[in-house]
């Protein structure tokens, strides 16, 4: 029995069907909720399990193509989101969107950003691969010299964002 969704990894709710020869389930994710259905027999491509990332992040920033009356996902459809999400996807592309985010975090030029957490939530919805992916791009723009972290051990307090 299925526990986790193909797409986010979080716990499902599957749901049985005896009309189709499949997987349905219910699963939670941010501040969705989504019903997927898949083969039977579905694993994710190589490229998918690659690229998880992307979907999560989309379904975080409600950017996810999902459409009620046609649920069903394969490996093709997944593989077609992911090639046309209009998401960062190169090193500059990452610090650029990072940055962005960062400096909405502002209340003014220059301000002291204080994070409540920074979890892999926040790095799936700025399309990162995980947290650690995130922790080593807040380390490029430090390093770059665009801000200031004021605890070096737990990057959850930046200062004057330049």
């Amino acid at each position: 029995m299925l526990s986790k969704c193909f797409i986010t990894d979080a716990p499902v709710q599957t749901v049985s069907n005896s009309d189709f020869d499949g997987i349905f389930y219910y699963v939670e994710y941010g501040e969705s909720k989504f019903f997927f259905k898949f083969h039977w027999d579905h694993f994710n491509s190589n490229f998918v399990e690659k690229n998880k990332h992307i979907l999560q992040g989309l379904i975080l920033n409600k950017k996810f193509q999902y459409d009620k009356n046609d649920n069903f996902y394969d490996n093709e459809r997944l593989e077609k989101i992911i090639a046309e999400a209009r998401v960062p996807k190169t090193p500059e592309e990452k610090k650029e969107n990072l940055l962005m985010y960062l400096h909405t975090l502002q209340d003014y030029e220059g301000s002291p950003i204080k994070f409540s957490s920074v979890n892999d939530e926040i790095a799936k919805k700025l399309y990162f691969n995980n947290y650690k992916e995130l922790v080593f791009f807040i380390y490029t723009l430090q390093d770059e010299g665009l801000f200031d972290l004021k605890e070096l051990k737990h990057p959850t307090q930046l200062t004057s964002v330049k």
